[in-house]
């Protein structure tokens, strides 16, 4: 899973134990440390797993924003790179199974490169709950940490994230039917035989491929080479060498979002080793802003691809992990 510190931030107190003892500070934020215990406080360079929940508070009207235990448990190293500066002096008065609550004004958070989320309106005040769990010594640690909250929630995170998707698609169910035709007229004329995904692709497949389809905990390794449904001209591929897109490309079939509809929704249809032309509707694609100078406003796109490996995203975690040891072995 991606870093969400800047988009998502969560955690699992309620705010309204919070309304005293705040510390402030020189950057115009104020924070307050809850104790529950006597847990390990994170050092810089250490990892954590922690829970954050994000609400947007103005004139007594209280918006939750986002909050992780929709999804599960983050695990972050904890440092500069990955941590807002805001948050990362405060966490560390912190110990895992405390809890650091900030409070900042939508002007300061501008006014301090805070990446806020979408708000209903400015001038209230961001109130961030962070939950620390646990903190971790090394990579090792949190990577097993990491993995065993995947096994144990990825299902969950990957049905919302899902059930999310399906609802910006509907809003474009016009547009998604008029391309569907095009598509099939398209097929039909050509005697091309196809299927269909759930969310609208369309699939040729040319080699099935072996074993299972691909599944929600799979990461897919995919050579492709894309181009429009119109002009055929080629825009992207990693095949071709005058794209300079080096290697296979590795999409984490539970990180919906992370590559565009259109991809996930085909490649729950191949396997390891399948070779497919995928036809896209624009709404599934680039949609309505297309990709200047190359795709147009609401173009139908085209990818040749393959499926050149399959693993467990469990599996990725280990292999990433005995790499990083090799890597540090080396030196």
């Amino acid at each position: 899973m991606r870093n969400i510190f800047c988009l998502l931030f969560v955690g699992t107190l309620v705010l309204s134990s919070c309304k005293q003892g705040y510390q402030k500070t020189s950057n115009g934020y104020e924070f307050m440390v809850i104790k529950s215990g006597n847990g390990q406080r994170p050092l810089y360079g250490n990892y954590i797993q922690y829970h954050v929940k994000q609400e947007y508070i103005k004139d007594g009207i209280d918006t939750v924003l986002a909050d992780s235990r929709e999804f599960m448990a983050q695990t972050e190293r904890f440092d500069s790179m990955r941590i807002p500066a805001i948050y990362l002096s405060s966490m560390g008065e912190a110990g895992a199974g405390d809890s650091v609550v900030i409070r900042i004004t939508t002007e300061n958070a501008i006014k301090n490169a805070v990446r806020l989320p979408p708000l209903p309106e400015m001038g209230g005040y961001l109130y961030t709950t962070i939950k620390l769990i646990r903190v971790f010594d090394n990579a090792d640690l949190a990577d097993s940490a990491k993995r065993a909250e995947l096994r144990i929630n990825g299902l969950k995170v990957f049905n919302k994230l899902k059930a999310d998707k399906e609802k910006e698609i509907e809003k474009n169910r016009v547009l998604l039917e008029a391309d569907t035709k095009t598509i099939e007229n398209y097929l039909i004329g050509n005697h091309i035989k196809y299927v269909r995904g759930n969310w609208g692709s369309f699939v040729v497949v040319h080699e099935e491929g072996r074993g299972e389809p691909i599944a929600y905990n799979d990461v897919a390794a995919v050579s492709y080479t894309g181009r429009t449904l119109d002009s055929g001209k080629v825009f992207d591929s990693n095949v071709d060498s005058n794209f300079h897109n080096p290697g296979t490309y590795e999409v984490t079939m539970g990180a919906i979002g992370s590559v565009m509809p259109g991809w996930t929704d085909a490649l729950f249809l191949l396997k390891n080793g399948s070779k497919a032309t995928v036809y896209i509707p624009s709404p599934l694609a680039f949609g309505k802003k297309g990709f200047r100078p190359w795709i147009k406003p609401n173009d139908i796109v085209v990818y040749d691809m393959e499926i050149k490996n399959v693993i467990t995203e469990d599996r990725a975690l280990e292999i990433m992990s005995e790499n990083r040891r090799k890597a540090v072995g080396s030196k």
